[in-house]
């Protein structure tokens, strides 16, 4: 775990507020953590020591008092102050990793783990400071006018030590400690503001809308009493209900009443992010002064010039010698930090990047770090169920919880999102195109890849009884297996070393972003076979002439439901989770959880439903159906002139009979997505629906893309969808298996693998 998780480490809450003894409670490690970091953003890079692990005594053993220390050298000792900063009161705790005094004079260490030997390893400002904080704790409870610590380096690989001694009186000791007060005092104002001002409104605002739509009412008070009891809830609430408020604001007022303490909103894709923000701006207006944050992908917010001159990943720029934002980032942080609160409430994507870009700071870190102040945060579902992306500043590396909300949007595409995330995969040859690039002199991590390339080899002779060779005379095949192929694992975990080590020796080297990317999905294959249990599939696959092996999620509802558990409550809702048992048995439900379905606040009349069962839209058929859809598009439309969208399964299916339509029909406008679309382009596209009447328009577009669900088109802006096909899956071997599982281990594995994926996505874009 890394060091810089001390929230976690230390109980989870950065700031508390005693309102029994009314001060201001937080560890010694929170305090340093908020005001004494180390400078550049790559500082964090030590785990935190065991003592109580039993290779600590190999450590402790070479300290030259090992045997004379008076305390019991494992027992860490516990040490608390109250001090008083412009009329407030503060309770500061800490854990001394070793206190004790030898002949009346008082000796505090504090160890620090390095994984390899640097004889100039030297205490960042964080070790220091904490050090001297448990120092003084030590002298005042003991009396003592000095006191002497000792910062002890602990390295890994060759289990020596060194040992950075000093000696302070205690008057330097109480400058530093309440130096550090000085400069925490403007967080613990924050604490009481956030006690005093913004939960008392939060408590009691009112709902923003002068009416209540029908199902709103019945959403927001199960939504409540959900939270309130600790409850799961699923809702299928249809498009027009008013999800995204009904979610908030129950939320916010379980939050007011402190029944929570943050509100984690979820969701799957931009559009849905900017309702949220826009309920937020409505209870913003009508008393909930909430502090609430847009957190963005890194990639979309790295203003490193290095990562935009070249185009990788913002992750290999992440260190201070690449990025001027990187380095020095917790000298200038604080100064960011104060400047968005002091005037801001709302934290968009566009706010947090201007001020970081003033006080030359990572938008991406400071956007993570000004979070923590937050009440509500709005992010993409990887952020609480990605194993290997989730926040570990919340929840820590063994999932510990908090009292949280999880609201999630949407809730329809977490099991396929959370089967993506649960399941790994890697392929010959990128391994073999990284090996190549490595220069001949690196020998110890070309003999863990050859040794991995030639297990490779072997595994596809697992594949034989299922080879055959497709058209173009290229060998398919594939094998399946219940439980893992224990000898990846061994070599997945030695590559896994060694490309880190690499990675850490080799910081400029011209090939480190493609050493970087084969390394995350190594480290992501080893901790998805540490997941590894009966819900998953190993499956080799050759094809292409390359070989991959992939450990298959087919059953995310394990792992979501430990998730689950991070929080007090979460509430997932969608249009669309529909048949319900099914949606709350694959996302992690219980016995416990609620269910509800609401029906729709419009007139039943105000719907045309029209199927044509004469065009035949499988696979095989498409060719001959171009023209037909052309045509059937245009008897529809030509009932009523104004705003139209047509979904289609595929891209080529769209085009091609976007062709046929505007060869037939030339003078009607037109218009169609386009694959991989920036958000200028997305918006651009939607604009084009524009609030009149009496001019035909259609657009084209792609069951599942970005604008089959979350859009909002209110009016005449639309007012018309034509569906072509019925969305199912592609047939594949990975969903056939999935089906197999499904059947063996509930009922109607097609239906799961195949039919409510498909029917969600047309629901969604008929909503």
């Amino acid at each position: 775990m890394l060091e810089y998780i001390d929230y976690i480490i230390y109980g989870g809450e950065c700031v508390n507020f005693n309102e029994n003894e009314y001060c201001i409670e937080m560890s010694a490690q929170e305090l340093c953590f908020l005001v004494s970091r180390p400078s550049n953003l790559d500082s964090h890079t030590v785990s935190k020591m065991n003592l109580q692990s039993k290779g600590f005594d190999a450590f402790l053993c070479q300290l030259p008092d090992y045997d004379r220390a008076h305390e019991p050298l494992r027992v860490m000792y516990e040490l608390c102050n109250t001090s008083q900063i412009h009329g407030d009161y503060y309770t500061v705790s800490s854990v001394a990793d070793r206190a004790y005094k030898i002949d009346d004079i008082g000796i505090v260490d504090r160890f620090v783990e390095r994984r390899f030997i640097d004889e100039s390893a030297f205490p960042d400002n964080y070790d220091i400071a904490l050090l001297k904080v448990n120092a003084y704790f030590y002298a005042c409870k003991h009396s003592l006018s000095r006191v002497n610590t000792r910062i002890v380096f602990c390295f890994k690989d060759t289990k020596k030590v060194k040992i950075i001694e000093d000696s302070f009186t205690i008057d330097a000791l109480r400058k530093t400690y309440f130096n550090l007060l000085e400069k925490a005092d403007f967080f613990g104002k924050l604490m009481l503001e956030r006690k005093n001002e913004i939960l008392p409104k939060a408590k009691k605002v009112p709902f923003p809308y002068t009416e209540v739509r029908g199902g709103q009412e019945q959403m927001i008070k199960t939504i409540y009493r959900g939270i309130c009891k600790g409850q799961n809830i699923f809702a299928q609430a249809p498009t027009g209900t008013g999800k995204t408020i009904s979610s908030l604001y129950p939320a916010v007022r379980a939050l007011g009443e402190g029944k929570i303490d943050k509100i984690f909103y979820l969701t799957a894709k931009s559009s849905t992010r900017r309702e949220a923000w826009g309920a937020i701006k409505k209870l913003h207006s009508v008393g909930a002064k909430l502090k609430a944050i847009m957190i963005s992908a890194k990639d979309s917010v790295c203003v490193c010039p290095k990562k935009l001159s070249s185009g990788l990943a913002a992750g290999n720029f992440c260190n201070s010698f690449d990025c001027e934002f990187a380095k020095g980032y917790y000298d200038r942080v604080n100064g960011a930090i104060r400047e968005l609160v002091e005037n801001y409430s709302g934290y968009t994507q566009s706010l947090i990047s201007s001020v970081a870009i003033k006080h030359k700071v990572c938008p991406y870190e400071l956007s993570l770090d000004l979070s923590l102040l937050c009440d509500v945060i709005i992010c993409d579902y990887n952020y609480i169920f990605d194993p290997i992306i989730y926040f570990q500043r919340y929840f820590g590396e063994e999932g510990q919880h908090g009292k949280y909300a999880f609201l999630i949007d949407e809730a329809h595409n977490l099991p396929d999102r959370a089967i993506d995330m649960y399941s790994a995969s890697l392929s010959r040859n990128s391994i073999e195109c990284v090996a190549a690039l490595l220069p001949p002199h690196d020998t110890e991590i070309l003999s863990e890849l050859d040794g991995f390339l030639r297990m490779m080899d072997d595994l596809k002779k697992l594949c034989y009884d299922n080879m055959f060779k497709n058209e173009k005379g290229e060998e398919q095949g594939y094998y399946i297996s219940k439980n893992s192929y224990s000898e990846i694992e061994k070599r997945v975990e030695n590559l896994h070393k060694v490309f880190s080590s690499w990675i850490r020796k080799n910081k400029l080297s011209p090939i480190l972003s493609e050493v970087k990317k084969l390394n995350a999905d190594i480290g992501k294959y080893q901790k998805i076979s540490e997941l590894y249990d009966e819900h998953y599939m190993f499956f080799i696959e050759v094809s292409g002439g390359d070989v991959k092996v992939r450990l298959a999620c087919l059953d995310p509802s394990h792992q979501l439901a430990v998730c689950h558990k991070r929080a007090v409550s979460s509430v997932m809702f969608s249009a669309t989770l529909e048949p319900i048992d099914y949606f709350s048995d694959i996302l992690g439900g219980d016995k416990k959880s609620i269910k509800i379905q609401l029906p729709s606040p419009f007139e039943q009349k105000n719907l045309g439903l029209f199927c044509v069962d004469s065009i035949n839209t499988r696979f095989e058929e498409r060719e001959s159906s171009y023209k037909k859809i052309a045509s059937c598009i245009a008897g529809t439309v030509s009932g009523r002139a104004g705003n139209y969208i047509v979904f289609f399964p595929s891209y080529k299916y769209m085009t091609e009979v976007q062709k046929e339509f505007e060869k037939k029909y030339p003078k009607v406008k037109v218009f169609a997505q386009e694959n991989n679309m920036t958000y200028a382009q997305k918006e651009e596209f939607l604009a084009q629906f524009k609030d009149d009447t009496g001019v035909l328009r259609i657009g084209f577009c792609v069951l599942g893309g970005s604008f089959s669900e979350g859009i909002d088109l209110p009016g005449s802006r639309l007012i018309g969808t034509i569906i072509v096909g019925v969305g199912l899956p592609g047939i594949s071997s990975e969903r056939n298996i999935m089906k197999e599982y499904f059947d063996n281990t509930r009922e109607g594995g097609s239906d799961s693998a195949y039919t409510y994926p498909g029917m969600n996505r047309l629901l969604q874009a008929a909503g």
